[in-house]
């Protein structure tokens, strides 16, 4: 399949019968936990970093993550994770497109 028609078809899954955003951040949490393993290795602004888990709060989906040098987790927008597994990065492009097109 396209990357195009799969973006598509990943943010129609995810927002299917949203009537609002907070119902649209928990499809996409949903979806994306669902479709990321974790952990895995990303990297967040070309430093290596580890993926822990995915949360959102009414704002936003997040990316918690542990960077190796720092020894240190945080959380960060989910779209700034590059994952090296493009079957599961599509997620997050998706997200990128799907959410920032709605609001």
């Amino acid at each position: 399949m396209r990357t195009d028609k799969r973006i598509e078809k990943i943010i129609e899954e995810a927002t299917v019968d949203t009537y609002n955003e907070w119902e649209e951040l928990a499809g996409w949490d949903t979806i994306l936990t669902d479709n990321i393993s974790t952990p895995q290795k990303c990297k967040i602004n070309d430093e290596a970093a580890i993926l822990i888990g995915i949360s959102s709060n009414d704002k936003a989906v997040y990316a918690k993550v542990r960077f190796e040098k720092l020894k240190k987790n945080i959380s960060v927008p989910i779209e700034h994770v590059d994952l090296k597994d493009k079957s599961q990065a599509v997620y997050i492009k998706a997200y990128k497109k799907g959410f920032s097109d709605q609001f």
